[in-house]
């Protein structure tokens, strides 16, 4: 189960089927990077989906310092003092029914405005990729190359995932993700090729 009561990372601008936009600040949302599985409501279900962008929200303020050639010790002073705002692009990959199996699908719909958004432990990422008489199930990469997903979202998500696992079938785990990926690949070599080396680095 998640972590109790856990604070969120920032909760949802906008969204859609495919993907949705968080919003939080740099001091709340130190633990998301790129490839991390993230998970918010979506009607009576969890979407669980992966970062795939961040950025810096375009800032007067911060354009002002710049013009301005402020000083390093007041820049710093501004950064320690000021929550920048920042957006997190979530891919949507599937989902967790309360009470259910993960389904890797689509949500039924995507989370609504002001959702709170958490970081997904490791628990609800093995819960998402078990597979039904033991494994994993790895349906979520068609979904998440559909949407547009780089090679570098892939390969960090992978691993994100490899790293929620016991150490022991880590190392399967990636072989199994990397045969996964050949056969959704395969008419893309080069793109195939470009990913493969990523997963072990």
């Amino acid at each position: 189960m998640p972590e109790k009561n856990p604070a969120p990372i920032g909760r949802v601008l906008s969204g859609g089927a495919t993907e949705y936009l968080c919003g939080c600040v740099e001091d709340q949302c130190a633990a998301v990077r790129i490839g991390a599985f993230l998970r918010a409501a979506a009607g009576e279900a969890e979407s669980i989906g992966v970062v795939a962008d961040i950025r810096i929200v375009d800032d007067t303020f911060a354009r002002q310092l710049v013009a301005g050639d402020a000083k390093a010790a007041y820049i710093q002073e501004q950064r320690d003092r000021r929550l920048t705002p920042l957006e997190v692009r979530v891919l949507q990959g599937g989902y967790l029914p309360k009470g259910g199996e993960a389904s890797h699908r689509l949500p039924p719909r995507p989370p609504s405005a002001l959702e709170a958004v958490y970081a997904c432990d490791g628990e609800v990422v093995r819960n998402f990729l078990k597979a039904k008489g033991g494994g994993w199930n790895f349906s979520f990469l068609s979904i998440l190359i559909s949407a547009g997903a780089t090679n570098e979202v892939l390969a960090e998500c992978v691993r994100a995932a490899a790293a929620a696992q016991p150490a022991d079938p880590q190392k399967r785990f990636l072989q199994e993700a990397a045969r996964e990926l050949t056969r959704l690949l395969a008419e893309d070599l080069q793109r195939l090729y470009s990913l493969l080396p990523q997963l072990a680095g």
